[in-house]
């Protein structure tokens, strides 16, 4: 019974890394995107009260990518 939760537990934090690692890469291509054409993704709302969007997904693109290299 043991081994079998122990490798349902591997199994759902296998598929966590997926996630973040696919969220991180996913945030990555958004702020790319974001800074290369910045009229195409700026939202009135976020100039004003936030701050710029690509930079923010770049940073937490590039956050999720490093915790994942780092859980391997």
């Amino acid at each position: 019974m043991i081994e079998v939760i122990a490798g349902l537990v591997r199994c759902v934090l296998k598929v966590l890394a997926c996630v973040m690692a696919g969220l991180g890469l996913g945030l990555i291509t958004v702020g790319i995107f974001a800074l290369r054409q910045p009229e195409l993704w700026e939202y009135e709302v976020l100039a004003r009260v936030g701050p710029p969007l690509a930079p923010v997904a770049l940073g937490a693109g590039i956050g999720l990518v490093a915790a994942e290299v780092l859980m391997l």
